[in-house]
């Protein structure tokens, strides 16, 4: 029976692990980040710009229509709530290297690029 409820424990300390993502994302100028490819489920996401430059956070639909959801200024966070199929871009505005922690929470399976 230990060993049932231990396998138990492991498998679902596994799955709530695997929908956690934490990373800090190193952005070049004036280029993008991008999560997502309208094929995945919803998330949450909390997000602190670790750096000087600003970072401005822009969703996209599957139609292609970007509507930004604000500029994340140096030292500030912010948490979003990600529809499902929503393509979530963080453009750099800034001169120099600008940095992102991310803590996403949810459906994590997501495709990452730069643009």
């Amino acid at each position: 029976m230990k060993k049932y409820l231990w396998a138990l424990l492991v498998v679902g300390a596994c799955l709530i692990s695997c929908r956690t993502l934490n990373s800090t994302t190193y952005i070049s100028p004036n280029k993008e980040f991008v999560l997502g490819q309208w094929k995945h489920g919803s998330y949450k996401a909390q997000l602190t710009n670790v750096d000087e430059a600003d970072i401005e956070i822009v969703l996209t639909d599957m139609a292609g229509q970007r509507k930004s959801a604000g500029i994340l200024y140096s030292g500030t966070s912010q948490n979003l709530k990600i529809p499902a199929d929503k393509q979530v871009s963080f453009v750099n505005l800034g001169e120099e290297t600008a940095a992102i922690r991310l803590k996403l929470v949810g459906d994590t399976r997501l495709s990452m690029g730069y643009q």
